[in-house]
């Protein structure tokens, strides 16, 4: 009750004003619980009901024993949302099975059974449980299920044999107790299991960790911040530190390990903390902040220590309307001893939607930090506060993430953007004809496939007459996947909404004509009539039409009566043709084909005005197709091309129509969109390159609003690798004439890191808009653009200094992994991924028909390159497939291969698997099966035809999400195979893996704004090395052996970034009188080598000049200059004038055949230019004790040095040239020194603290006050 009022108060104090406060954002208010579990038993319902919810215990020790002082007592309750049992388990369940449980008490013995007491208090229906998991050295052997169901109020015993045995003893057993049947997800509230004097029988001896009548039992003390819910939390952990930067108390969040039983690995799992909290049965948020006002400031503070550098904690604030998510804002948390104050600013105006609250989401590690190194790692948070407005224009503001490369430091990123097609200049057109009054063709859903094929189409191979009707079906299209006409608009596919059609004066009796269909078993055709009188449906009529002979120039007649007879005369007539007899979404076989003449009516005096029987009469309907913008997203109904435009010949009529929904009429937006929906992750794909964080979308409009609220609207989507990081909205009211519009883009104020793509969308009106009222809207739009189209990068002075070299002490690195099957080495990832630092195409997942392990494959866009994901098992080289030899061995002929797969296509896409058959390097066979759309796993089943003529000794087999026989990549395209084997052998090729179980994993570490031909794995690593900070690279000469043939590769690097072969990221220069210095160690394998630095100069993307230096042998660091001229005119230095530049340094001077030159190592560090000097680093070291530190700093002469340890002996300050400034002894006895440097020269200073046994080096900046 205490803490309930406790609640109230809170909530009243914070909420009744209608301001923002973050509830316990300084963590001074903390709930306490004490759980009791037996010794053995530490896994249990009490941390999540608690750490979750504040929830207190329902598994309990008791004093109700039947044996002894102590037994278990386990409620199932009402309180939580999730699952209200109560359990106690020897074991972590994770998230698995019982099947995948892994270990629990020792075992020596094979038991037999299990025995003990229980009463049970049963008031709803429902059963206790004892779940019993045997393993034997991480293998599961038998699960068991004991339930406990008789309503008992006194002990009673139970004993259990289990049967069948295991095949082998076990040498572990996991043991539970829970109080409903949770494997029916029973839950009987109210109802309460008492369990004691547990023994397992069979045994000479009971095992040790069993305590089977809990008589040993552990006490912890639970801590949770109120409103604050900690996930993550399964095993006990510390989450109150009095490490805190505001008042007593601080939230500790500390990376844990936990075994996963999927890999069989002890892996990391990041703590969680969350104001608000996620329901995982309703799938939603529930709680969190609510937010008034518009704009506002989320503030904190924190330190990190990772367990390892190259983990980082994260936070996400996530802004929602009632259960919808509106947008999130994300911070990465980087290394700091120190509390780092972080501010995060946010403007509702800028969301699709004003959002109504705020969850904030915190974690200790970055999810994909799956690697037990990271354990440990611990994030301290305090201070969370909002300042109810945006930051002080005089408030510095946020000062970055310390160590963040990515940061600009909110500086605006705008680059020249072209908008494909914005002034609706290029069209495609389609046309195709119908028979005239059945405007309503299959034609219609094919409009936007590639290529265009018509199934309803006119044909000279009549009955009578010139024309005839022919209409066939195909699989090109997923749904409609048949020829039909109507004469009236199908809508959604259901009868009961269909209106219109032919008038009618009389009553027909039947209907006949001639037709040919080719098929007679697995389909039929249909003619469909429905009659109407005041437009309700009087009667129906459904005839098919199936093959009579084979198909031929012979028409075969059919004549049909309505029965029932029509009992009144309609006044209209629906009427349409179908290749296929089914109406319902069903496969249908494909190549069904129909050819009909010569339809009449009977009982009629005359046919129907424009019925049109014979198909003499045809038109044309031509549409045209704006070019870049998304076809899946158009409806022709809905917009036109234009002559009505501000600029140019075209421009672009959005209107919204009467349209059907569910039966009922409704109005439907005319829209177009650069991107398109996917259902599958119910999300927005496509859209073009942006990656502005300042520009300006400006267009003209007219618009004619149908009604007073009618409005149009443009809509951006910004997204970064998939995620959404921005919304823009522009709402577009009435207007006679063309007008000018801007929407101006400012993210940079509010989101550091660039998008990636910006998804265009335009509506005539809102989709919410559904009213007929909203019927006749017309939108016109033209000369869409960006601003930066025409963004001329400012004229610098070629005074000013040059920007500073990325990552110039190589302080940052990142890690990715390219796994592939064993025996598979040759992939998308390890030929394109590895290679390029690209995102990784083929993936191990454990989503598999059997194992652990299937192949994933993902067809990805790289720049503007598309690269299907795949694998084999051999490089084919340049050989086209028919020639394709080696592979891995075989000494048996197969007859067939068989797989499961399941495949998710976008487009026209396909998948395909290859094989390729060889002996003594010759091909025998070569095989491509193209693999269609699967939502789940199917077996694909084929023999090889043509067969085998003889007994190969090699093959070659590989799988692609994309048709590689015709190169029609489709980004997006996602397939997954296992269980592949021959059929036809005695044995499987050994080689073969094809149930990939087994994987290479391969990782590598790369210097970020730094790339290497070679990936960054063949020679380039990070050392501890440093000449200054905490990291420098190194290049190493490696042997490669390769078909008998070995010869030295040296070790490369190259700032900026490779794309299909190409530098690209040079670094703009405009001072041409500068210099690049850098200090560099070399260690060559043979004294003829050296180590090459060179700078190339650039125009653009030609090459203008270069500057080289060769490195010598040298086992200290040394200082390298490269002035950028030789003389003081930079013109008569340079035939053009460049504008950037790109680094690149080897280990050796080439590759060489000469094995002798592997080993060489060149190590390079504090790579950076005169004009800028070092980059100075305001990240602290990563988790190591501050030796020493300068301040100010930057200093106008005067500056101290700290040295809290006094480990230093001696100071000596030099310039970036080398020279020595200062020379100076220190007392050992000093902790605080001061240095007068006026007088010298602004720029950056060395300043080197040494002693006997160590030294640091510092960087100072001198400005002239």
């Amino acid at each position: 009750m205490k803490n309930t009022l406790f609640l109230l108060l809170c909530f009243c104090s914070l909420f009744a004003f209608g301001t923002n406060v973050v509830p316990n954002g300084d963590f001074e208010q903390w709930q306490t619980a004490y759980c009791d579990y037996p010794l053995h038993y530490p896994y249990g319902s009490n941390e999540y009901r608690f750490f979750s919810q504040g929830l207190y215990p329902n598994a309990t020790q008791t004093s109700d024993a039947w044996h002894g002082n102590y037994a278990i007592r386990l409620e199932t309750d009402s309180a939580s949302d999730s699952n209200g049992y109560a359990y106690y388990l020897n074991l972590d369940p994770g998230e698995g099975s019982p099947q995948d449980w892994r270990g629990g008490l020792a075992l020596t013995e094979m038991p037999a059974g299990i025995s003990g007491f229980y009463k049970y208090s049963c008031e709803m229906p429902d059963s206790g449980l004892i779940i019993i998991t045997f393993t034997k050295e991480g293998q599961h052997l038998e699960s068991y299920f004991f339930y406990l169901k008789e309503t008992t109020n006194e002990y009673q015993p139970f004993s259990f044999s289990f049967d069948p045995l295991p095949e082998v003893t076990p040498d572990s057993m996991g043991l539970g107790f829970v109080s409903s049947d949770v494997m029916s997800e029973s839950m009987g509230y109210g109802n309460v299991l008492y369990v004691d004097f547990i023994q397992l029988t069979g045994l000479s001896v009971q095992p040790a960790e069993l305590n089977g009548d809990f008589e040993e039992w552990t006490s912890i003390n639970y801590k949770r911040p109120f409103f604050w819910e900690i996930s993550g939390a399964y095993l006990p952990g510390n989450y109150l530190s009095e490490d805190a930067f505001l008042g007593q108390y601080a939230l500790r969040l500390e990376s844990f390990a936990r075994y996963d039983y999927d890999s069989q690995t002890t892996m990391n799992n990041p703590r969680r903390a969350t104001l608000g909290r996620w329901n995982d049965e309703n799938q939603f948020w529930e709680g969190g902040l609510p937010l008034y006002g518009q704009e506002d400031t989320l503030v904190f503070y924190y330190k990190y220590m990772p367990a390892s550098t190259d983990d980082t904690a994260i936070i996400h604030l996530n802004f929602l309307k009632g259960e919808s998510h509106v947008q999130m804002l994300t911070r990465y948390l980087y290394v700091s001893t120190e509390y780092v104050e972080v501010k995060i600013p946010f403007d509702t105006k800028f969301m699709w939607t004003k959002p109504d609250r705020l969850i904030i989401e915190t974690y200790s590690s970055l999810w994909e930090n799956q690697e037990a190194r990271f354990v440990g790692s611990t994030l301290l948070l305090d201070g969370f506060m909002l300042l109810d407005g945006p930051i002080d224009p005089g408030d510095p503001g946020d000062p970055g993430d310390p160590g963040d490369p990515g940061n600009p430091g909110n500086k605006p990123i705008t680059k020249a953007t072209l908008f494909p097609n914005g002034d609706f200049e290029a069209w495609d057109s389609i046309s195709y004809e119908y028979p005239e009054n059945y405007p309503f063709t299959s034609n219609i859903f094919r409009l936007f496939l590639e290529p265009f094929v018509p199934t309803a189409v006119k044909s000279t191979l009549a009955q009578s007459g010139n024309y005839a009707l022919r209409l066939f079906g195909d699989d090109a299209q997923e749904t409609v996947n048949f020829g039909f006409i109507m004469n009236t608009n199908p809508g959604e596919g259901d009868p009961s909404t269909w209106h219109g059609g032919n008038a009618m004066t009389e009553a027909p009796t039947g209907v006949s004509g001639y037709y040919m269909y080719n098929q007679s078993e697995l389909d039929s055709a249909m003619l469909l009539f429905m009659f109407q009188k005041d437009g309700q449906i009087i009667q129906e009529y459904f005839f098919h039409l199936k093959q009579d002979t084979s198909m031929s120039n012979s028409y075969q007649p059919f004549d049909f009566d309505f029965e029932p007879p029509l009992a009144q005369v309609p006044d209209s007539m629906v009427f349409g043709i179908l290749s296929t007899g089914s109406l319902e979404d069903v496969a249908r076989p494909s190549g069904c084909e129909l050819y009909i003449d010569n339809i009449s009516l009977k009982g009629l005096s005359a046919q129907p005005a424009g019925f049109n029987g014979d198909f003499e009469l045809w038109k044309t309907n031509a549409l045209y197709i704006p070019q870049e913008w998304e076809k899946n997203s158009m409806d022709y109904e809905r917009y036109d091309r234009s002559t009505d435009a501000i600029q140019g010949k075209y421009a672009l009529e959005l209107k919204t129509v009467l349209g059907n929904e569910d039966g009922m009429p409704v109005a439907k937006t005319g829209e177009v969109s650069n991107g398109y929906w996917d259902d599958d992750c119910e999300c927005q794909r496509g859209g073009m390159p942006f990656e502005n964080t300042k520009d300006t979308l400006t267009f003209f409009y007219k618009y004619y609003a149908a009604n007073d609220s009618a409005r149009a609207f443009v809509r951006l989507n910004f997204k970064r690798e998939g995620e959404y990081v921005w919304y823009e909205e522009l709402e577009l009211g009435p207007s006679d004439t063309y007008v000018q519009k801007d929407i101006v883009i400012e993210m940079y104020k509010y989101y550091a890191i660039p998008p990636d793509t910006v998804i265009v969308s335009i509506m005539s009106t809102d989709w919410e808009d559904r009213d007929l009222s909203f019927v006749g809207s017309h939108l016109w739009i033209d000369n869409i653009h960006f601003r930066s189209e025409f963004y001329v990068p400012p004229v610098k002075d070629p005074t000013d200094p040059n920007p500073e070299i990325p990552n110039g002490g190589f302080e940052y690195w990142e890690t990715k992994g390219y796994d592939y099957p064993v025996n598979y080495s040759y992939n998308t990832n390890s030929e394109i991924g590895f290679n390029l630092n690209l995102e990784p195409s083929v993936f191990k997942t454990n989503d598999a028909v059997q194992g652990d392990w299937a192949l994933n494959m993902v067809t990805r866009k790289f720049y503007n390159e598309t690269m299907t994901g795949f694998v084999l098992n051999a490089d084919p080289g340049d050989n086209d497939l028919e020639f394709w030899h080696g592979g891995l061995p075989i000494n048996e002929a197969p007859t067939g291969i068989n797989l499961h797969y399941k495949y998710f296509p976008q487009g026209n896409d396909t998948a395909v698997v290859l094989l390729a058959f060889s002996k003594e390097g010759q091909n025998l066979c070569t095989y491509a099966y193209p693999l269609t759309a699967a939502s789940n796993y199917i077996l694909f089943d084929t023999i090889l035809n043509p067969p085998l003529a003889q007994v190969p000794d090699s093959f070659i087999l590989g799988f692609a999400s994309s048709n590689v026989m015709k190169e029609t990549w489709v980004e997006g395209s996602e397939l997954f195979v296992d269980k592949v084997a021959f059929t036809g052998i005695t044995a499987q090729p050994a080689d073969m893996n094809g149930d990939f179980e087994a994987w290479v994993e391969q990782r590598i570490e790369k210097p970020l704004s730094w790339s290497s031909p070679y990936g960054g794995a063949e020679g380039v690593f990070k050392t501890t090395d440093a000449f200054a900070g905490s990291y420098a690279v190194e290049l190493q000469t490696q042997l490669i052996e390769y078909e008998e043939v070995s010869y030295s590769n040296p070790g490369m690097l190259i700032s900026g970034s490779i794309v299909s072969s190409a530098i690209q990221e040079g670094l703009p220069i405009w001072n041409l009188t500068d210099t690049l210095f850098f200090y560099y160690k070399y260690q060559p394998a043979n004294p003829l080598d050296s180590a090459v630095l060179s700078v190339f100069f650039l125009s653009g993307d030609n090459m203008v000049d270069v500057r080289t230096r060769y490195l010598t042998a040298s086992d200290t660091y040394t200082l390298v200059e490269i002035p950028f001229i030789d003389g003081p005119m930079p013109a008569m230095n340079f035939w053009i004038e460049p504008d950037n530049l790109i680094i690149m340094a080897t280990s050796s001077l080439v590759e060489h055949s000469d094995s002798s030159f592997a080993g060489a190592v060149l190590t390079l560090d504090e790579i950076h230019l005169k004009t800028r000097g070092w980059t100075i680093d305001l990240s602290p070291e990563p988790l190591r004790e501050v030796q020493a530190a300068l301040y100010p700093n930057p200093s106008s002469g005067k500056v101290f040095i700290s040295d809290p340890g006094k480990k230093f002996k001696q100071i000596s300050v030099y310039s970036l040239t080398g020279q020595l400034i200062i020379n100076q002894a220190k007392a050992t006895d000093q902790n605080l020194v001061e240095l007068d440097l006026s007088g010298q020269a602004q720029g950056i200073y060395l300043v080197k603290l040494s002693s006997d046994k160590e030294k640091v080096l510092l960087k100072l900046m001198l400005r002239n006050e």
